[in-house]
């Protein structure tokens, strides 16, 4: 039978079974998420020893336990989409394993037809990311003699963890890159872009029936035109990100060029209002000097106010350090106030603890001794009624024995 390692705590592990129940094991260097062969399944028995209610308390407990792991594996926390052309969309749980696998392009279904699904599935996204950028370069995606490109894109409800993922599998598929370049090509580039966008991206490219990574770089494309009519974007979206990309580098260097050729224009029309203003001071040497005196005011002025500027954004720059500092402080604060509290409650909880069992142990230690005065009573009382019976036996004996003598007689 296969299970699914759900949590792992004191050398134990937990493992959710294809028949729906939690297995018990050894710890065996299991990772979260891992899929094993069970032979025997391990429950865990109350004390026998213990009342009835302890049990149950502690079986409504580990249930509780139990079930919050296993929702929480089964979950979808974020999602992953690669776009080379193959495009590949992955859903992952907070443990950043992956659950399911989608093909976008028929491309993409080729590859993971390729991989096999199974494979991809309850692995972390990192292995699973890399295997497939592998096996699109198996496929000579790159071994063309044009520059490459690879698009990763990252979403969840948490933006931060979603931004660091992305980080994350940007460095995994960048060594992944470096792996499958050959000797020959090494000189040749695959750009590696890794983003992060919010879920309502993610549902505004299904749509589309793209990955958001590739509408993104579409609009990026259509950014750098100038003109975004002139892209026709169902178009280029089912173009490869290389060319996307190719489009985007073109269109930027145009940009710089026409505004290198626009420069000399400016210079030209510089010099002339030089010239002129050279050819002005000429004609009047004494307006000039009035001139240049009046400009030195000006001047001085606009440096004294430009220190005064620079005075106030440092003053500023200074009140915004400190306000920053007395928050982290707080923070801090706040925080070791937090673990306090958490310690003390945790004492009270130990004390509360020691407290029921010292009551229990108090009152099982009455009831025996309850018990043993009821039994010693009971003897007591049993020997008192055993001496009055031989009394009275006693007693009836002798009556009998004087009738007798008299009888006699």
């Amino acid at each position: 039978m296969k299970a699914i390692v759900i949590d792992l705590k004191n050398g134990f592990a937990a493992a959710f079974s294809d028949d729906g129940s939690i297995v018990k094991l050894k710890n065996k260097n299991y990772t979260i998420g891992q899929v094993i062969e069970v032979k025997e399944q391990s429950f865990v028995q109350a004390n026998k020893r213990k009342k009835w209610f302890t049990s149950a308390l502690c079986a409504a407990a580990l249930i509780c336990v139990l079930g919050t792991g296993v929702w929480a594996y089964s979950t979808p926390y974020s999602y992953v989409s690669l776009d080379v052309n193959p495009s590949v969309e992955y859903s992952v749980n907070r443990f950043q394993r992956v659950l399911t696998v989608n093909a976008v392009n028929d491309d993409g279904q080729e590859i993971i037809d390729e991989i096999d699904i199974e494979k991809l599935k309850n692995i972390s996204i990192d292995d699973a990311i890399k295997s497939t950028v592998l096996q699109i370069a198996e496929n000579g995606y790159f071994a063309e003699d044009e520059e490459g490109g690879i698009v990763i894109t990252t979403s969840g409800e948490n933006a931060e963890d979603a931004q660091q993922l992305a980080d994350q599998l940007q460095e995994q598929v960048e060594e992944a890159v470096e792996e499958t370049v050959e000797e020959t090509e090494k000189d040749k580039e695959i750009t590696v872009e890794a983003i992060s966008v919010g879920l309502e991206r993610v549902q505004e490219a299904r749509t589309l029936g793209v990955t958001p990574g590739k509408l993104n770089l579409v609009e990026k494309l259509q950014a750098s035109t100038g003109d975004a009519e002139a892209i026709n974007t169902e178009e280029w979206l089912n173009k490869p990100v290389k060319d996307i990309m190719k489009a985007i580098k073109e269109n930027k260097k145009s940009a710089k060029n026409q505004l290198k050729n626009e420069k000399p224009d400016s210079e030209e029309e510089d010099s002339e209002e030089l010239d002129q203003s050279e050819e002005d001071e000429t004609t009047d040497t004494s307006s000039s000097e009035s001139s240049k005196e009046e400009q030195a005011q000006v001047k001085t002025k606009q440096n004294t106010a430009k220190a005064e500027q620079n005075a106030l954004k440092e003053q500023a720059k200074a009140e915004e350090k400190a306000q920053k500092n007395t928050e982290k402080q707080e923070s801090t604060s706040s925080k070791a106030a937090e673990k306090e509290q958490a310690a003390y409650e945790k004492e009270l909880e130990k004390e509360a603890a020691a407290s029921s069992r010292a009551a229990e142990k108090e009152a099982a230690a009455s009831e025996r001794a309850s018990e043993k005065e009821e039994r010693e009573s009971s003897k007591s009382t049993e020997k008192d009624s055993g001496k009055s019976s031989n009394k009275s036996s006693d007693k009836s004996n002798n009556g009998n024995s004087g009738s007798n003598k008299n009888s006699n007689h």
